[in-house]
């Protein structure tokens, strides 16, 4: 028996589809010769839900691509047409990259010498996953965000920022992407009043990575952050208008030193308080992936132990557990609130090292079913005037926030947990033989 001839398929595929369509055009030199009345043509209408003149863009761009993105430019030469043939399908370019078929740059990313003008010259490429999904004879659709909540807003955008940091996307895709998502998302009071800012695309993106970082764990930017997304020249020259307070974003009073209650320090910027407290509020660790903030651990991830207590110890932290029940906490919460007093409650541990009192947390978190927000002291201590003090502000209005996302979703409220609080306490000072403080 022959053996097959690997490399030769017999039935034909999306692959073999635009294949023929480029073959054919290098052969008639004109984008007229195929309609949707072309099999191969209608086999890509049909997949990736395009028009007839989409389909032969597409591959065409597919087909001479190789390791770098083509200009309208190479689109005809590469069928030898003018120029100007190909510029009036500009629409339908514009269209295959709205549907994510193309990605957009501004030049030739990785060229390491531009030719003159080059820089304002948009080139076009079908990304990886859209040719994987021809490989397999896939159909394909853009992706839907639209009537995002809040916390799916910032998830999707936290996805694009960590998708241009690991340069599997363009700043310019970074920058469609997000424009598309706002727009898709007009409901959202955030967007409303972002867009009313009337920011530039740049002064836009900037932004969004301050608000992005606002919602994670550190609410700080540095030069780091805004390099990774822009080349190192752009960055430095949009880092020495922030730091000599020239940016848009300053002007608008959006952004502020991060240390503006004590000593400058340019190296770190942040959101104004006002502008946190308007746009965000109680905005909530996002992620649909299942980012939580830093410190975060969950009551399922703890493990049972067994611990041994005297019995006075044993008697109060069984109470304490017993308050922490859903129904019991609630009760109390409500007695609390119809006696105008402040809700929930505070338990000091104390005793020397290694005597139980973390793992009593975690095992009472464990048997409630409340998951726990571990703050380390040690991270919240700076040496700049005023900064403790913010940081461990910051800390309880990101408590506020889990506190209302739980409330929202009917889950149970967080505990949060500081180690070795003692060090969020000034201590007390002999001044003259005479004890002050707290």
């Amino acid at each position: 028996m022959d053996q097959p001839i690997i490399g030769i398929t017999t039935e034909p595929n999306l692959v073999s589809h635009v294949l023929a369509i480029f073959t054919v055009l290098q052969q008639e030199h004109g984008m007229e010769t195929l309609t949707e009345n072309s099999p191969d043509v209608r086999a890509l209408i049909e997949k990736l839900r395009i028009t007839p003149v989409q389909a032969v863009l597409f591959s065409i761009v597919l087909n001479i691509q190789n390791d770098h993105s083509v200009s309208v430019g190479d689109i005809a030469k590469s069928i030898k047409a003018p120029s100007l043939m190909i510029v009036q399908y500009q629409a339908e370019i514009d269209s295959l990259v709205e549907k994510r078929l193309f990605r957009v740059y501004q030049g030739y990313p990785g060229r390491a010498a531009p030719a003159v003008g080059e820089g304002s010259l948009k080139t076009y490429r079908v990304p990886k996953n859209i040719i994987d999904a021809i490989s397999h004879n896939e159909e394909w659709s853009p992706p839907s965000h639209t009537d995002l909540r809040f916390e799916d807003f910032f998830g999707i955008l936290d996805n694009l920022f960590e998708q241009k940091i690991d340069n599997t996307i363009s700043i310019d895709t970074l920058k469609f992407e997000i424009s598309h998502l706002m727009r898709e998302n007009p409901h959202l009071e955030f967007v409303e009043k972002v867009e009313g800012f009337g920011l530039s695309d740049d002064d836009l993106l900037v932004f969004l990575i301050f608000c992005n970082q606002a919602v994670d764990s550190d609410q700080k930017i540095s030069f780091h952050m805004i390099s990774s997304i822009y080349t190192r020249s752009r960055a430095m020259r949009m880092w020495r208008e922030i730091v000599n307070e020239n940016s848009t974003l300053q002007k608008l009073s959006l952004i502020e030193s991060a240390n503006n209650d004590g000593l400058g320090d340019d190296r770190f910027f942040t959101l104004t308080r006002k502008i946190k407290d308007d746009l965000l509020g109680d905005i909530v660790p996002k992620n649909p992936l299942g980012k939580k903030p830093k410190g975060w651990l969950s009551y399922k991830d703890i493990k049972a132990k067994e611990l041994i207590y005297n019995e006075a110890e044993g008697e109060r932290l069984s109470k304490l557990q017993k308050l922490l029940d859903k129904e019991q906490f609630q009760n109390v919460i409500s007695r609390l609130e119809s006696s105008n007093m402040r809700l929930g409650f505070a338990c000091l541990f104390s005793g020397c090292p290694g005597t139980g009192k973390t793992e009593s947390v975690l095992q009472i978190a464990r048997c409630t079913q409340r998951d726990i927000f571990k703050v380390d002291i040690s991270e919240t201590k700076t040496k700049w005037f005023g900064e403790s003090e913010k940081r461990i502000k910051e800390v309880f209005d990101r408590y506020r926030g889990l506190i209302n996302s739980a409330r929202k979703n009917q889950e149970n409220i967080p505990i949060l947990f500081f180690n070795e609080a003692d060090g969020v306490f000034s201590k007390r000072q002999i001044i003259g033989g005479e004890r002050t403080g707290p």
